[in-house]
């Protein structure tokens, strides 16, 4: 099997990760040499993943997984989804995070508490590279300067594809909670519910013969004075437009 791994030391959940990393070799009776043969990388490359002296990047670790699978020819059922739990726990301890809780839409009540909600959802992703977010969610419904804006808390999806789009970029499907999430949009971006900033609702218009959908509100930002605006809603979209 090749010589002794050096003993991991470091932070608990980046410790974590190698030792399953290593685990999971020496239960496939491999070599590092033996699943080079099928990995983009060297054997010092697969064994640095192991190696807990960093986090690697999940590429990193998927590619030593795809090695490890072909050198060993056996099914990684749940061998995968562990790992990237590992990695996610020990990327959220390198940034940080780890006192984060899961999200639970069904319990906000404003656009902070979305905003805080999106941002520990990526982070308990493991904070993945945007361009990695944008291209598992669509590059047509996430330009990088907005996702930039979501993951620091500066500002909500402005409409619901985006959301979506969004969830999916982090991992989250329907099932796993994607409906809550919708939900909680609705309810946080409907007429009266926007308070923050101290912004004051002073009427809704509904035309009719736009559709129920369509919403037109009028608002006065008192903290700031800046007189009024009108905001629209279609289909859960959000967008400013000046007087």
């Amino acid at each position: 099997m090749g010589r002794t791994e050096k003993p991991l030391t470091g932070p608990t959940q980046r410790v974590e990760l190698a030792r399953y990393l290593r685990y999971a070799r020496d239960a496939a009776g491999v070599t590092y040499e033996e699943m080079a043969r099928h990995a983009v990388g060297s054997p010092a490359t697969l064994k640095r993943t192991a190696s807990g002296a960093t986090v690697p990047k999940w590429q990193r670790v998927t590619e030593f997984l795809d090695a490890l699978r072909s050198a060993n020819r056996q099914s990684q059922y749940g061998i995968r989804t562990y790992a990237r739990r590992r990695w996610m726990q020990a990327r959220m301890e390198e940034r940080g995070t780890l006192h984060l809780e899961r999200p639970k839409p069904k319990s906000f009540v404003n656009h902070i508490d979305f905003r805080f909600g999106l941002y520990a959802l990526y982070e308990r992703a493991g904070a993945p590279p945007l361009h990695e977010v944008q291209e598992k969610g669509g590059a047509i419904y996430l330009p990088l300067t907005t996702l930039n804006r979501i993951v620091h808390q500066e500002t909500l999806p402005v409409y619901r594809q985006q959301l979506s789009a969004f969830l999916h970029g982090c991992g989250m499907r329907w099932e796993l909670g994607e409906k809550a999430w919708v939900e909680a949009y609705v309810r946080v971006t409907a007429p009266g519910a926007d308070q923050e900033a101290g912004r004051q609702i002073v009427s809704v218009i509904r035309p009719a013969e736009i559709g129920s959908d369509f919403i037109a509100l009028e608002w006065r930002d008192t903290a700031v004075n800046r007189g009024a605006a009108t905001r629209r809603l279609y289909g859960g979209r959000v967008a400013a437009v000046p007087d």
